[in-house]
C-alpha cells in the first residue's frame, strides 16, 4: 500500500506525461502481480464501492485526533480535500506495516458488509498501520472518491514500456470486460490475443485553425469545404465482423454506442473510416450535451439510446480491404469512400459528409455566415491533393456570440489558493429579475482576481460554503459558441462553452443583456 501511495503522489506531482509514464512503469516492474493488476484497475476507473460515508470519515477522524468538529471543518476549508484533511490531522501510527494493495482492497470490500461499529474499528485499525500518504489513498478508496490522475492514453503507454507490446493493443485489452478477480496480469497484458491485435488506430490527421482570410489560400478550386460539427471525432475500424470505435483522445468507446455495431455487417473487413459521432433525431442535430451524456456513460442505457440516438458521419477512408490509403490524395480517397457507401443501407447509422458548393471565396463566406443557422461550428477546408498523413486541413470557426452579464455568485478556491475567486455565476435580465445563464472561470489577470475577490468579500449577501451570493453590481462580457433551449434550467436556455472575456467595470448593471435577447439567438 505504501508503494502504491508513493506512486499516486509521484503522478500527482509530475507535470510532464513522460514522468507519469515512467512512474507507472517503475511501479509495475516492482509490484507483485495482484498489486499491479489492482493499480491498473484503479487507474482505469474500476474502484471498489464506497464503504464509508464522508460524514463517518469526518466524525471518526476528528474523534481519533481529539479535536472538535469546528476545528476539523476549518482545517478542511484550508486543505480543500476531506481525505487529505483526515490523513493530516490523525496522530502518528502505532506500528507501521506495509500491507499489499490487494490485501487492503479486500479489507475495504469486506467493510461494505459490516455494521457501522465494525467499519469504524476497521478504519481506525488501518489508520494505525499507515503513514500519511497511505492513509490519504486509503481514505479515498473507502469513500469511493479515488479519481483518475492519469489520462486514459498514458496507462497503455506505461504498460507498453513494461511489456513491449503496442500501446493501441493494450488499450483495446484494457477496454474489455475484466476484473482483478477473474484475470491475472499475465493473461491480460502479456499473453497472445490476436482478437485485440487488429485494433490499432491510424494517427488522426491534424486540423489546424484558419488564421488568415480564405482568399490567401490561393485558387478556391484547389479546396473542398464541409460543415464542421460539434461532435466527437472517431475512427471506426472494421475487422473480422467486429467494429472498434476509437476517439481522437485514443480511447476505445465502442461500448457506449451499441447501435453502431450493426455497421460491421455492411462495411468490408479491413476498412478504417474517419468521421464524427453526432446525436440526431427527427431530422435535426441534438445538443452537444446529449452526446456528452453518451460519452460519460460506460455503456448505453435504453433511455439514452432512445433520447440520444447516434450516427457516424464519415468524411474519409484510411484503409479499404486492408489496403492503406493514407498516401493517396484526398480526391482518390473520397472516390473510394463513395464506393464503400454504396453498399450501406440508407437506414444505417452511417452517412457521408456533404461537400459545400462554391465557386469563389465570397461564395464560401456565405456558407460560413450561415453555418450557425444549421447547427455547425464553422467549416472545414481541405486541399484536394492533400494526403492523410500530411494533414493540410483547416477549420474556419464562426465568431463567438457575446452578451454582457451580471455577477450573481462567486466561488472561492480551497487549499493553497484559498482567498481567491475562480468561478463566477452570471445572469441577465428577465423583466425585473436577474436569472443565471452561465457559470464560467474568471478569465482575469491575477491583479484583477485579487480586486474582484476583495470586492466579493465586502459585498457578500449570503454564503453557501465557498460560494458567495453578492450584490448585483459587477458586469462581465461573456463569449459563447451557441445557445440552445433547456427546460431543466430556470432560464430555459444553456450557453455552449461560455467564457468571461473581460470585466466591464465602467458599465452599469441596467445596460446588461436580457433573456429575450439571448432567446432570439436560438436557431431551429
Amino acid at each position: 500500500m505504501r508503494q502504491f501511495a508513493e506512486l499516486c503522489f509521484e503522478i500527482e506531482q509530475a507535470k510532464q506525461p513522460a514522468k507519469k509514464i515512467a512512474a507507472l512503469a517503475q511501479y509495475m516492474t516492482n509490484a507483485p502481480d495482484a498489486d499491479r493488476l489492482w493499480a491498473v484497475a484503479l487507474y482505469s476507473g474500476n474502484r471498489p464501492k464506497r464503504s464509508v460515508t464522508s460524514l463517518q470519515l469526518r466524525t471518526w477522524a476528528a474523534e481519533h485526533a481529539g479535536i472538535p468538529a469546528w476545528l476539523f471543518d476549518e482545517s478542511h476549508s484550508i486543505a480543500g480535500d476531506l481525505a487529505e484533511t483526515s490523513a493530516l490531522i490523525l496522530p502518528q501510527p502505532a506500528e507501521q506495516t506495509d500491507g499489499t494493495l490487494a490485501g487492503w482492497i479486500e479489507t475495504i470490500r469486506a467493510m461494505g458488509e459490516m455494521d457501522e461499529a465494525c467499519k469504524k474499528g476497521s478504519t481506525l485499525n488501518a489508520w494505525d498501520q499507515m503513514d500519511r500518504r497511505a492513509r490519504f489513498v486509503f481514505n479515498k478508496l473507502i469513500t469511493g472518491s479515488f479519481r483518475l490522475s492519469v489520462s486514459q492514453k498514458l496507462l497503455p503507454q506505461a504498460l507498453s514500456s513494461l511489456t513491449g507490446m503496442d500501446a493501441a493493443v493494450l488499450a483495446h485489452r484494457l477496454a474489455g470486460k475484466w476484473t482483478p478477480e477473474d484475470a491475472t496480469f499475465s493473461s491480460l497484458f502479456t499473453a497472445a490475443n490476436p482478437v485485440a491485435d487488429f485494433s490499432r488506430p491510424v494517427p488522426f490527421a491534424f486540423i489546424g485553425d484558419l488564421e488568415c482570410g480564405p482568399e490567401e489560400l490561393g485558387d478556391p478550386s484547389d479546396w473542398v469545404a464541409e460543415h464542421r460539427w460539434d461532435g466527437v471525432r472517431a475512427q471506426a475500424i472494421f475487422q473480422d465482423r467486429a467494429l472498434i470505435l476509437w476517439s481522437d483522445y485514443e480511447e476505445i468507446i465502442t461500448g457506449r454506442f451499441p447501435e453502431l455495431v450493426t455497421l460491421r455487417d455492411c462495411v468490408a473487413p479491413g476498412t478504417v473510416l474517419d468521421g464524427t459521432l453526432l446525436c440526431w433525431a427527427d431530422g435535426s442535430l441534438l445538443p452537444r450535451a446529449m452526446l456528452d451524456k453518451r460519452m460519460a456513460a460506460k455503456s448505453a442505457t435504453t433511455k439514452l439510446l432512445h433520447t440520444a440516438p447516434t450516427f457516424f458521419e464519415v468524411f474519409d477512408v484510411l484503409k479499404a480491404g486492408g489496403d492503406d490509403l493514407q498516401s493517396h490524395v484526398l480526391e482518390n480517397r473520397r472516390g473510394k469512400l463513395e464506393e464503400i457507401m454504396q453498399s450501406v443501407p440508407t437506414v444505417a447509422p452511417l452517412r457521408i459528409s456533404r461537400r459545400l458548393d462554391f465557386e469563389d471565396w465570397p461564395g464560401l463566406a456565405v456558407h460560413h455566415g450561415h453555418a450557425r443557422n444549421v447547427g455547425a461550428d464553422g467549416l472545414t477546408l481541405k486541399r484536394r491533393v492533400s494526403r492523410y498523413k500530411d494533414g493540410g486541413w483547416l477549420q474556419w470557426k464562426v465568431a463567438p456570440l457575446l452578451v454582457d452579464a451580471v455577477l450573481l455568485y462567486a466561488q472561492f478556491r480551497n487549499g493553497r489558493s484559498s482567498g481567491r475567486v475562480f468561478e463566477f455565476t452570471l445572469g441577465v435580465w428577465d423583466g425585473p429579475e436577474l436569472v443565471p445563464v452561465a457559470k464560467v472561470d474568471s478569465g482575469l489577470m491575477v491583479a484583477e482576481i485579487d480586486r474582484i475577490s476583495a470586492w466579493v468579500r465586502d459585498n457578500t449577501r449570503e454564503r453557501f460554503g465557498p460560494v458567495h451570493s453578492v450584490n448585483p453590481h459587477q458586469v462581465f462580457e461573456v463569449a459563447f459558441d451557441s445557445i440552445q433551449e433547456n427546460g431543466r434550467r430556470k432560464s430555459g436556455i444553456v450557453l455552449k462553452n461560455p467564457r468571461a472575456l473581460r470585466w466591464q467595470q465602467d458599465q452599469s448593471v441596467e445596460q446588461s443583456g436580457t433573456l429575450a435577447d439571448l432567446k432570439a439567438l436560438i436557431t431551429d
